[in-house]
């Protein structure tokens, strides 16, 4: 079994959807600051931390960082680090090893993909589609909307926009493939996942509802050249 380590505060700031939450394969442990992070990793030699720059506690986070990295029982870990966009912050920030840093706002399913990664484990529904990403320009009734296509397969599309719709919501869009080739389809909205506030967007699961052979064709072919 795996164990993670991460600050109280972020379990439920950052750990809503799709986390580790919950997992038979993960043993989660929390940390309120980061004398108690170097006292649970002694007892419990855990495989990932996650913790913020500015953690409480009479240890100083580059400090911590320096008795974790210096010690044989310890330094077998994989850290993740969050902090500020800040000059301090920064500089603060390049004198740790961390393997890891994010800087507010981020994307949270970033971070998922990013603890899933460095725990070495399978997320719980792995995406089938290959990963690409273009440029989304649609209409939802009379109002138009742009985006970011991330994952895209033969039967659907994965949208980032700040646009909001609704599970249901029927849209119009297209978007090039990155080899040239222009794709017009009609979709429904079948999923949302709400990302951090801060980012004022979401991501949109569309099912493709009318698709011609050609196109559906061309996405086939392109996701398998790939």
């Amino acid at each position: 079994m795996k164990k993670a380590l991460i600050a109280i505060d972020l379990i439920s700031l950052y750990m809503q959807q799709d986390s580790l939450l919950g997992r038979e394969d993960v043993k989660v442990l929390t940390a309120a600051s980061n004398d108690a992070f170097l006292k649970t990793h002694r007892q419990e030699k855990v495989d990932l931390m996650v913790t913020r720059l500015d953690m409480p506690g009479g240890i100083k986070t580059e400090k911590f960082f320096e008795l974790i990295r210096q010690s044989e029982e310890l330094r077998q870990v994989s850290i993740i680090l969050i902090g500020e966009d800040t000059p301090e912050h920064r500089e603060r920030i390049a004198q740790c090893r961390a393997n890891a840093v994010f800087i507010k706002p981020f994307d949270i399913d970033l971070l998922h993909v990013k603890m899933r990664q460095l725990l070495s484990i399978a997320p719980r529904q792995p995406y089938q589609e290959m990963l690409q990403i273009v440029d989304i320009e649609g209409k939802f009734g009379d109002r138009a909307f742009s985006g970011r296509g991330e994952n895209i397969s033969s039967s659907g599309i994965l949208i980032k926009t700040e646009d909001v719709f609704a599970t249901g919501d029927r849209i119009y869009f297209s978007f090039f493939l990155p080899d040239g080739m222009r794709i017009q389809v009609r979709g429904e909205v079948v999923r949302l996942m709400k990302l951090s506030p801060a980012l004022h967007a979401c991501r949109y699961g569309v099912r493709f509802t009318d698709i011609t052979q050609q196109n559906k064709a061309a996405i086939e072919l392109y996701v398998n050249k790939h």
